[in-house]
């Protein structure tokens, strides 16, 4: 494991060289900070499977990094000799997967953006498909970020009644028009007007109503309308990460036959 005042980062699988530590081929870019060199030099670092470890959590390799403060990742850069990365944040969240492009010999690059909602405080990076089996070269790791206040992240006043009903029908599916129906209703409960018991009704019941009361009924049904536009854009943005998470899924299981493959492979030229 190598510390750093602004973050800790280790791997599952062991440093080749002593004289080496992970840390030596990242950098973590803060707030737009130019001072930060982004040169990790040529060498890069390897690394290694240790056979003695039989554990599944030792199959690929993975780059943990934990963070001091809660950071906005815009970027993360590499060079490695793997073609593939996972991205893991937090309690173990899968956000992603990123492909590599072929820089020069054996080294490959890419670049990930992280999705901008997620405040992370420490992120895992499992590399996939590598050059050489059981054996990786990291040359650079590059970490975009800005720090986020930890006040940010707190949670929000109590939603009124009509946000409660919009989340529930979020989360158990119910229809749009269903949703409408029932956001139709609680204005109409909220809305009415109150009548003082000690204050006479007026003598004509069937008074059309006056310009301020005609101006603010108006308001409501505005304010419905458009409480419906961000409940359809909402519905509209979790059907769009539904489709990614199972474009994702599917990607990912492409990829674990690729590796079987691979390694059938690697094992047919072995027995040759």
């Amino acid at each position: 494991m190598s510390n750093n005042n602004r973050y800790q980062i280790k791997s599952n699988w062991k440093l080749e060289l002593e004289n080496q530590k992970i840390s030596d081929c990242f950098i973590l870019f803060i707030n737009d900070d130019d001072s930060v060199d982004l040169n990790c030099g040529d060498d890069g670092v390897s690394l290694y499977k240790d056979e003695s470890i039989t554990d599944d959590q030792s199959t690929s390799c993975t780059v943990d990094i934990a963070f001091q403060s809660l950071l906005k990742i815009s970027s993360i850069y590499i060079e490695s000799q793997s073609r593939v990365q996972e991205f893991f944040v937090n309690n173990g969240d899968y956000i992603g997967t990123c492909k590599s492009s072929l820089l020069e010999d054996a080294i490959y690059s890419s670049e990930y953006n992280p999705p901008s909602s997620i405040p992370i405080k420490n992120i895992s990076i499992n590399f996939c498909s590598l050059y050489q089996k059981n054996k990786i070269k990291i040359f650079k790791m590059i970490i975009d970020a800005q720090i986020i206040n930890e006040s940010q992240t707190q949670p929000q006043t109590q939603p009124q009644p009509q946000q409660a009903i919009s989340q529930q029908a979020m989360n158990h599916g119910i229809s749009s028009t269903m949703m409408g129906l029932q956001n139709l209703s609680l204005n109409s409960a909220f809305n009415f007007p109150k009548v003082s018991t000690s204050t006479p009704l007026p003598p004509n019941l069937f008074m059309p109503p006056s310009p301020a009361a005609q101006s603010h009924q108006l308001n409501n049904g505005n304010n419905n309308n458009l409480e419906m536009i961000m409940l359809i854009k909402n519905m509209m943005s979790e059907s769009e990460k539904r489709i990614e998470t199972m474009i994702n899924n599917k990607f990912d299981k492409l990829m674990d036959k690729m590796n079987e493959l691979e390694e059938k492979i690697d094992k047919m030229e072995m027995d040759k």
